[in-house]
Formats: C-alpha cells, structure tokens, sequence
C-alpha cells in the first residue's frame, strides 16, 4: 500500500513550506493591497513604512514580487548623504539597472544630486524610458550656483527629447544666459511642468538674433520659481519665445513677480505663494494682488504657505482686499498650529472675502483632537459655512521649497 500523503501540519513539522508559486490570488485584488501603499501619496513619515511594507509584500510571494516592484521604483532618490561619496548611490542604482532590465521603465521620478564628475549619471538617464519627472542639481552645493554641467548636456537633452518627461526642476545652477536655459528647454517634447530654485544668469543681456522668431515648441501649463531674483525673472520673460511662459495654469513663486502675472492674466488659474522671509516681505509684496492682477482675471484658487504664523498675517494685509477678485472661489492657507491669538487676527482678515469663496486651513503640527480650539480661533469663517480644516504634513508641504 502506498504511503498516505503528509497532512500540512507535518509538512510544516519537516519545514516543507508550499512554494511561493502556489500562492494565486486574483490580480484585482494584488492591485488593491500594492495600491495601499502607495508611496507618491504618503507624507514624509510614512514613506520609509511604506518602502518596508513593500518589501515584504515583494518576499510574500512571486505574484506580488513586480506589482511591489513598479511601486518601489516609482520614485528613486539618488541624493548622496553629506558623509557619503556623491556617486555612490548613482552607481549601485546603475549596476541594478544592468541587471534588473525590468525595472527601468517602473522609474517615473528620479531626484538627481549629480557629482562633477560622475560616469553613472549618463547610464541611469539614457536607461529610464518612462521618465516623468526629473528632479537635477548639484551635490555639495550649499547654496551655491555653479555652472550647468556641460559632461551631463547630452543625456539630459536625451531625456528631455522624450514624450514622456513632463517635469524638469532645476535647483543651484548658473546659465550663462536665459537664451541657454532656453536652448535646453526647447528639447522637450512632452515638458509641462517646469521649476527653478536658485537659479540665476551670469548675463542678463537679450538672446541672439534669429530665435525670435521661432515660434514656440514648448508651451508650459506650470511655472514654479523660488529664490530666483526679480532682475533674473524679467530677463527669462524678455527672452523666452520658444518656450511659452504666458499660458501657465499654475504659478508657485514666493514673491508678486507682477510682469509674470500680468502675463498670464488671462490663463492662471492657480497661485500658490511660499512665504518665507519676514525680513523681505516689504520688496516681495509692495503692491496689492488687484494691483499686479486685474478683477477680470481667470484665478480661482489662492494657496498660501508658510512656517511663520505673523509672517503669514503680514502677507495676508499686504495681499489687500480680495473681494474684487471676480473668479476666485478658493483660499487654501498652510501653517503651524499655534499662535492663536495672531490666528484670531487671521479670522478677521479672511471673513472680509467674499461668503462664495470657500477658506481651507491646513495645519502643521496640527494636535489631535484640537479642532475646537482652531474652530473658537477661526470663529468668524466658521460662522459663515465657508470654512474646513484638515492636518498639513510638514515634510510634504514644504521639503521642495526649505
């Protein structure tokens, strides 16, 4: 008679443990448990738990080994640690491209802190075909502006020229003039979304003839600028023709640049304004919104953000009365929060808006449970209907800009 078959128990007793294999689950249902952790919608606390569970979900079985995969890889960070050599990060990440093919195109959102001399830059650029958003700048910087890499010029005009690149943010870097800032920019085919922090032009003077009158090959839907002087942002306006800044939807900056906005009138629909320094705030707002932006303006939404609750109160007064404002119908305001009594002053300066335009607080820190102290703080929004309130990540919020 033959043997009877081992029960599980004894299998599990002999250490036979069923294959990975043989783990088969609906695909929908693989879909659903990878997307609850998705790690581009998590703040910065919970992005590490995420990567962790990740991981795990890869080793629990094959199934979910490429579905694990696409969302770690989503995202890659190749930023060296101050006590690490700048490359090292950008070489392992290239020897896992040369062996794991398939991972490549997972790669949408690469953060590049690039060496000034690097031999696996070229290699990661040249391998990422499904590119959509390429964060570049140099190591080491602190604050500095060097010059753009010219060793790095060809593969980053590779990655431009692709379909899929929609967003290019460049911070710390020196262009000879705004004509070559638009020379690269021109390459790219599918670029949408553009940001600029801490860039500045050693020569401001006018592009070369013959470029005028091209007509543009780049029409940007968001401009994002921080840091960037007033005189560098006239310069890049007077010399833009190829690349279209005067139909942005969206507009991030942290100061009225008016001739920016005068520009785009017409199309903005969104402006978000970092407030950062207090001790600048006279020569970054010296006119009201109505002033740079006339009543017939398309803008709907108004962002405002800030770690400083009096600096947000000072900008909000030299904003000036937004009631003219025929289309707005949002204000969004993220902050810390503490400070209630310069809150209460914030509620005043709000609840003069008109009652049609919805007012959203997003708190920083924002303590469990304290809804009601904000609500007694912010008693004249919540009055009116208008008001809602809801927790603001730190890191996320506010990791591009500080």
């Amino acid at each position: 008679m033959p043997p009877q078959a081992k029960g599980r128990k004894s299998q599990l007793k002999l250490g036979r443990l069923p294959s990975r294999s043989a783990v088969q689950l609906p695909q929908e249902l693989i879909d659903a448990v990878i997307d609850e952790f998705d790690i581009s919608l998590a703040d910065k606390n919970n992005r590490d738990l995420f990567r962790e569970t990740l991981r795990s979900c890869a080793l629990a079985a094959r199934s979910f080994v490429r579905p694990s995969q696409a969302k770690l890889f989503s995202e890659v960070n190749l930023c060296a640690y101050s006590s690490s050599s700048p490359d090292d990060r950008a070489k392992l990440f290239s020897k896992l491209l040369s062996f794991a093919n398939h991972i490549r195109p997972y790669v949408r959102t690469l953060t590049l802190s690039y060496a000034e001399r690097s031999n696996s830059i070229d290699r990661i650029l040249s391998s990422l075909p499904k590119l959509k958003a390429l964060f570049l700048h140099p190591w080491g910087t602190h604050g500095r502006r060097p010059a753009f890499p010219v060793q790095l010029r060809a593969s980053f005009l590779a990655v431009l020229s692709t379909d899929s690149l929609r967003r290019l943010d460049l911070r710390d870097h020196t262009f000879d003039g705004p004509h070559e800032l638009q020379q690269i920019l021109s390459n790219g085919a599918g670029l949408k979304e553009l940001a600029l922090h801490n860039v500045g032009f050693a020569n401001r003077s006018p592009q070369p003839c013959g470029l005028h009158s091209d007509p543009p090959r780049v029409v940007l839907e968001s401009l994002e600028v921080f840091q960037i002087s007033t005189e560098d942002m006239e310069a890049l306006l007077n010399a833009f023709t190829v690349v279209d800044v005067t139909r942005l939807r969206s507009i991030s900056c942290d100061r009225l640049y008016k001739p920016l906005l005068q520009a785009n009138s017409h199309s903005v629909q969104e402006l978000t304004l970092i407030i950062h320094l207090m001790t600048r705030m006279i020569s970054f707002y010296e006119e009201t919104l109505q002033q740079v932006l006339p009543a017939t303006s398309s803008l709907r939404s108004l962002v405002l953000r800030s770690f400083h609750v009096p600096t947000l109160l000072t900008t909000i007064r030299r904003l000036g009365n937004l009631t003219g404002m025929a289309a707005l119908e949002q204000v969004s305001v993220t902050a810390p929060a503490d400070n209630w009594t310069t809150w209460r002053t914030i509620d005043v300066e709000l609840a003069k808006i008109s009652p049609k335009v919805q007012i959203h607080i997003g708190l920083i820190d924002y303590p469990q449970g304290d809804e009601v102290a904000c609500r007694r703080a912010l008693s004249k929004l919540d009055a009116k209907g208008i008001l809602s309130i809801s927790s603001a990540s730190r890191g996320l919020e506010f990791e591009r800009y500080y």
